[in-house]
């Protein structure tokens, strides 16, 4: 049966997360609309993507909109428990549109995202293609990403038992302050994860340079109301990628 009007705003108002994760580049917003087990599926330039949200969260958060991003929600159905929604993006990235489909459930009152699916038009593949390969930019390995996650995560959490994954148990972290550099073991950054509350945490890849074994990581990070710029230096050990080094600064 139709549902009424309200609700379809209902659906629409909650859509918005999606869009506002994508535009901004954070996906904070849409981790608050997908269920834990959404899943995804879509075909990015040439190549198949499936299998859990978690790779839409990597994409939106490594990857800028642009300045000229634009999208559009349309609300297809609503069905009392069961709604589909059509998102349509237009230069995701600088050069990408896509068009979503979201099929939401009605659980405990909510609207919530249990899957995504998704059709890149075809002239931005052409367009992708036509890029000289000097100017494409090389996938960051999936190893690195995990390890950053596992950092953010942790604060996000508030436990060193999640956050030490992704760290080598040698790592040091550093920091200047008061004219002086400061630089002391990762377990201080365990303790204060243990010492606060669960909070929003967020990060956006600013730049990453692989070479071999090693890694280069810059990201800015919000941790609540706290913003930072963190450094990573990481090491691919036992084809593990660890964090062996931590600089930030205090934005």
């Amino acid at each position: 049966m139709r549902d009424k009007i309200k609700e379809y705003e209902a659906v629409a108002k909650a859509a918005e997360k999606f869009v506002k994760s994508v535009a901004e580049g954070n996906s904070t917003y849409a981790k608050q609309l997908f269920t834990d087990d959404a899943v995804l599926f879509g075909i990015l330039d040439g190549e198949l993507e499936h299998g859990s949200i978690e790779q839409f969260y990597r994409n939106v958060d490594t990857v800028g909109a642009g300045d000229n991003f634009n999208a559009r929600i349309d609300v297809l159905a609503v069905e009392e428990t069961v709604a589909v929604v059509r998102v349509l993006e237009e230069g995701w990235g600088g050069r990408i549109d896509f068009t979503d489909f979201l099929l939401l459930l009605k659980l405990n009152g909510e609207w919530k995202c249990v899957a995504k699916a998704y059709n890149q038009n075809s002239n931005t593949i052409k367009s992708a293609v036509a890029k000289s390969a000097a100017t494409a930019k090389e996938p960051i390995p999936d190893g690195i990403v995990k390890a950053i996650e596992y950092y953010i995560e942790g604060g996000r959490k508030a436990s060193s038992k999640v956050a030490k994954k992704g760290f080598a148990e040698t790592a040091t972290m550093s920091w200047y302050e008061g004219g002086k550099l400061c630089s002391v073991p990762i377990q201080v950054l365990f303790d204060l994860f243990d010492s606060w509350k669960p909070t929003e945490a967020s990060y956006k890849m600013v730049k990453c340079e692989v070479a071999d074994n090693v890694a280069m990581v810059s990201i800015d990070s919000q941790f609540g109301d706290a913003r930072f710029t963190d450094m990573f230096t990481l090491v691919k050990d036992n084809e593990e990628w660890k964090i062996v080094s931590k600089v930030y600064h205090t934005i």
